[in-house]
């Protein structure tokens, strides 16, 4: 890190709302939802004013009205899609970190596939850290950490270090922004907020709910529903 340039706050925000306004663009355009299945820092492209393209749609996909299946009632309870569910789904892609972990688990995509990786995103864009580091122990993903300090109320030490030093230094910002990504890590689809509820609560000063920290860092734990749901709120 001593020869790498340091991003202040205030360019790595501004990375930010460049991405959530890209997808705002390709999950919610009028012409279709574009899911772009692989969003992580090698897929966005800065130029030397720190502006923020998403690129390589190498494994996007396109969903239609047949092959988008967003809701619970679309699935048996086993959790098999139903039988003109789209092929093309049942083959996962995506970087291991960044995957939806419903996507994963259930096989089930949709646009909100794209949300939990941006909330990795987000936590790489605050910690300065990869979505999987190798520790003594073995492998420790950074949703795993994140909820951890969380939980334990040392969310501040989650901060890239060298961000302290910097002008434009927020801590309150950036811990609002971190609970913004934790709201989109969620693992149940329907709990995390859309891609423009993502954007208006960036763009919003009003407090970000603390979300309810999971009994374990699995794919199969439970989460409770009703108010944690961005949907009504935004």
């Amino acid at each position: 890190r001593e020869n790498q340039q340091i991003i202040v706050w205030h360019a790595r925000l501004n990375i930010i709302f460049d991405v959530i306004r890209g997808l705002v663009y390709l999950n919610e355009s009028a012409d279709g939802c574009v899911v772009h299945r692989d969003i992580k820092p090698r897929n966005i492209i800065l130029d030397e004013n720190f502006s923020a393209k998403i690129a390589d749609f190498g494994i996007s996909y396109i969903l239609t009205e047949a092959t988008q299946y967003t809701h619970e009632e679309t699935w048996t309870e086993s959790g098999v899609p139903p039988p003109d569910y789209a092929q093309e789904h049942t083959h996962i892609a995506g970087t291991m970190g960044y995957i939806d972990p419903e996507y994963m688990t259930l096989r089930k995509l949709t646009k909100k596939a794209d949300i939990y990786s941006f909330g990795i995103l987000l936590l790489n864009i605050v910690s300065g850290k990869k979505s999987i580091e190798q520790i003594d122990e073995g492998l420790l993903s950074l949703e795993e950490l994140a909820w951890k300090l969380q939980k334990e109320d040392r969310l501040n030490e989650l901060i890239d270090p060298p961000l302290v030093n910097c002008n434009g230094f927020n801590l309150s910002e950036i811990l609002r922004t971190t609970m913004i990504a934790f709201w989109c890590i969620q693992r149940e689809s329907k709990l995390r907020p859309s891609a423009s509820q993502v954007l208006r609560m960036l763009s919003s000063e009003e407090e970000i709910p603390t979300p309810q920290v999971p009994n374990k860092f699995h794919c199969d734990y439970s989460h409770s529903s009703g108010d944690d749901s961005w949907t009504s709120q935004f």
